[in-house]
């Protein structure tokens, strides 16, 4: 369903930020990218799996289920934030 999904919307964004590993009060951190989102062939996507299998052996079931899914993400833009005011934006 999500795959479907992202062929009828290719368009997605990622945020990743330090809330996790900061302590109470400290400075939030985050960055949100913006791209689209693009199939691979299974060409492309085997040599992926086999990298990340050897690197991540616990995952290794997860990634030879039949429904996972590897794909790329063209990104366009950013926007990163350094606590609730500073923010710069940008194109890629």
């Amino acid at each position: 369903r999500k795959f479907k999904n992202l062929l009828a919307n290719p368009r997605v964004s990622i945020l990743v930020d330090s809330r996790q590993h900061q302590g109470q009060g400290a400075n939030i951190v985050s960055v949100t990218f913006a791209g689209l989102f693009t199939p691979l062939t299974e060409a492309e996507v085997l040599p992926i799996k086999t990298t990340f299998a050897e690197k991540h052996p616990e995952l290794a079931e997860i990634l030879s289920h039949p429904d996972s899914l590897v794909f790329a993400i063209k990104l366009q833009s950013y926007l990163l934030l350094d606590g609730p005011v500073a923010a710069e934006q940008g194109e890629l």
